[in-house]
């Protein structure tokens, strides 16, 4: 397990937000791509120190989520917002690594469907044309 920058409790809130948006966009979470969320979590995003714990928040999140049954879509609007609202906190380098996270959770299922390449063209679109 690598450990990564520390970001805010807020950044991982969100950013399981859009792992959710991207799994669930077909409307069902496969196991493959719960298991790459996993590993991604685990090789990524995984962050602690005496306040948070990057993992805890993450995963906490991503079930709140799934008992809700929250719509992808929403789920997207609040990582967007995010972003949004905190543009100067993302570098190009993080931009690549949520990116590059996303396009793996997209691809955990061997293929992508409609839904999932039009989910990742507006993230990209998000990401590197603000």
């Amino acid at each position: 397990m690598a450990t990564s920058k520390v970001h805010s409790a807020d950044f991982y809130s969100h950013l399981a937000h859009l792992f959710y948006a991207i799994a669930s966009v077909d409307h069902s979470i496969t196991r493959k791509e719960k298991e790459e969320i996993i590993r991604l979590v685990d090789e990524l995003w995984s962050a602690k120190n005496s306040e948070l714990n990057s993992k805890e928040i993450i995963y906490s999140c991503l079930k709140k989520l799934i008992i809700d049954k929250t719509e992808n879509q929403k789920a997207f609007e609040s990582f967007k917002n995010y972003f949004l609202e905190n543009l100067a906190r993302f570098d190009d380098k993080l931009k690549e690594k949520v990116m590059d996270s996303v396009y793996n959770i997209a691809n955990a299922t061997a293929k992508r469907n409609k839904s999932e390449l039009l989910i990742l063209s507006r993230l990209h679109q998000l990401l590197f044309k603000n």
